[in-house]
């Protein structure tokens, strides 16, 4: 059994060593990256952004716009040419605007639900009078008449009779069982 689990643990630590790239067409992957989308989202209620970009091979040029919620909206525009890296600048559009905090609606109490209360008759009936009284008398155990012991008639030997004696013969060559 030791030598079983040496020989997979070798196999296993042998094969981890060898490492083999997925071959994978090469023409797909020499081709330069080529493409442009826009998006915007605009729900007057809860957000308005949009983001805009668009690559050409090892240059990539984008901007996307945030609505803040102090009322300027927030630009960002970046590049990345070849390995200069992410080279962002941000600049704000619009004018702060003061915070209001919203205010409360006032309280007004609701009106007080209609008085329809009816009192109902009494639903119990009359207290039912006291029983009387029971007067407990226990009840006489059995009595049983008495068991005698009887002891069981002795066990008769029966003859016993021995098994004929089994014969061997010569042994005979039988191909079917």
């Amino acid at each position: 059994m030791k030598v079983l689990y040496t020989l997979v643990f070798m196999s296993i630590s042998v094969s981890a060593q060898y490492y083999s790239p997925l071959t994978t067409n090469p023409s797909i992957i020499d081709e330069p990256a080529l493409y442009k989308f826009t998006y915007n989202v605009n729900d007057f209620e809860l957000q308005n952004f949009g983001h805009e970009e668009s690559r050409d091979g090892a240059e990539t040029h984008g901007e996307y716009r945030v609505a803040l919620p102090d009322g300027r909206t927030k630009i960002v525009t970046y590049e990345v040419i070849g390995d200069s890296g992410f080279v962002a600048g941000v600049k704000y559009e619009g004018e702060i605007l003061p915070f209001t905090p919203p205010q409360p609606a006032p309280y007004e109490p609701s009106p007080p639900p209609p008085a329809v209360y009816q009192p109902l008759p009494n639903p119990l009936p009359p207290p039912a009078p006291k029983p009387a009284p029971l007067y407990y008398k226990p009840i006489p155990p059995p009595i049983q008449a008495p068991v005698y012991y009887k002891p069981l008639p002795p066990p008769t030997p029966t003859p016993k009779s021995n098994p004929p004696r089994k014969t061997y013969g010569p042994v005979r060559f039988n191909p079917f069982g």
